[in-house]
């Protein structure tokens, strides 16, 4: 059930990034915020492999998805600040591979076993179960974002 939600909520902010132009998935809802459809997409592939990979699966030294040339590097969120040659396609492609290698790094795994994952700003132990809980929570977040994202850009709400 916690992976049919949280595959719910990953086919929502995709298709809230299609049928839009480059352009307008770069753009910004409201100044200063630098929230957008792309970086949303960038975001989330971020988190992905952060949780799954990083954490779970403890592959420490895997580097950043957005490093060669990116403004990205070193700073917070950074997945939000990305060139002008950054495309929604290839926002939409890493989120895509960040799933398929979320879903390779679960198989297999017991929802409540714990692991050597632990949370970064605890130290706390988390279980794959903790981890699709708040992987839910933080698409859902981000689905209510890229909402109002894409209501601004072509008046388009709800789920598609």
């Amino acid at each position: 059930m916690l992976n049919e939600f949280l595959d719910h909520y990953r086919s929502v902010l995709i298709a809230k990034a299609t049928g839009i132009s480059d352009e307008q998935a770069r753009s910004h809802a409201v100044e200063p915020s630098n929230l957008s459809i792309l970086g949303l997409l960038r975001h989330m592939s971020e988190v992905e492999r952060h949780w799954f990979r990083r954490i779970l699966k403890n592959e420490s030294e895997l580097p950043d998805f957005y490093i060669s040339g990116d403004v990205a590097i070193g700073t917070a969120d950074g997945d939000f600040e990305f060139p002008d040659t950054a495309t929604l396609s290839e926002g939409i492609n890493v989120l895509h591979n960040a799933v398929a290698e979320s879903r390779l790094a679960i198989v297999g795994l017991l929802p409540d076993e714990l692991s050597l994952a632990v949370r970064p700003k605890t130290g706390a132990p988390v279980s794959l179960r903790w981890i699709l809980i708040h992987m839910i929570e933080e698409y859902a977040r981000h689905c209510g974002h890229a909402d109002f994202l894409r209501e601004r850009i072509d008046g388009r709400k709800g789920d598609n």
